[in-house]
């Protein structure tokens, strides 16, 4: 049996794990589905409709699942899908997709600090970093390893590339190139994630193709180019596809 503390409420038609662990006073939900050892702390709600995979950590006072912010939404059962081993701090919250046809989904190993919050539709890869008091609005896509700094804030419909940096204090409104740090007043792209590429292995000969290849870009060339590396490849197919916001331009 789930280890429930005596004042937690949880649904009879929640599905919990023989592990899990719910602190004092938190709520869980009918239809939720928590995995195995995953700790969710005291005064924390877990609404319906989300899915979360193995050994997440939920802080106190965090609220997952909640109904999207948006006027368009009328009660339909719409999902949150969560992955394994993934950290939500105090106050954090994210709400499930605002239609049967999408979902919002956090993925694997991602941190999510305190007083964050993850709009309606999200996606959000592996390994991505929100720090504290940050926000994202609906339909914000994120990449895998992405850094998102404290108190910026994310338009609704922007790309954030994998391995990007965000600076603190940043209002994102267009798209940001994976493998690039953006900030700035005005902002703008400025330069690689030197020390972020350095910290996932990404150097030597992998970060000189990498960094000829934003040269290039930030002299306006963004024609298909010959992805040589994994890391290029990921910057191609983040080129190609679509983009409803527009992306930065360099600083220059």
């Amino acid at each position: 049996m789930a280890n429930i503390h005596s004042t937690a409420i949880v649904s009879s038609s929640a599905s919990l794990a023989e592990d899990v662990e719910v602190g004092p006073y938190s709520i869980v939900h009918a239809n939720a589905r928590i995995g195995s050892g995953t700790i969710i702390g005291s005064h924390t709600i877990i609404h319906s409709y989300v899915d979360m995979g193995e050994r997440n950590t939920v802080a106190d006072h965090v609220v997952l699942g909640g109904a999207p912010q948006d006027i368009s939404y009328h009660g339909e059962e719409t999902w949150l899908e969560i992955g394994d081993d993934n950290i939500f701090r105090e106050f954090c919250s994210v709400h499930r997709a605002n239609n049967d046809q999408e979902v919002t989904k956090i993925g694997n190993g991602c941190y999510l600090m305190c007083n964050t919050h993850v709009g309606h539709n999200c996606l959000l890869s592996d390994e991505v970093i929100i720090t504290a008091y940050a926000a994202l609005s609906g339909h914000v896509e994120v990449g895998a390893k992405a850094i998102i700094g404290g108190s910026s804030g994310v338009h609704q419909f922007c790309r954030i590339g994998a391995y990007a940096m965000v600076s603190g204090f940043a209002p994102v409104a267009k798209d940001v190139l994976p493998f690039c740090l953006l900030g700035r007043d005005p902002v703008a792209h400025y330069r690689l994630n030197t020390v972020g590429l350095r910290r996932a292995g990404i150097t030597g000969e992998k970060y000189k193709v990498l960094e000829k290849r934003i040269r290039q870009i930030r002299a306006g060339d963004r024609e298909p180019y010959p992805a040589t590396t994994k890391e290029l490849e990921v910057l191609e197919d983040w080129l190609a596809a679509p983009s409803k916001r527009g992306v930065y331009k360099f600083l220059r």
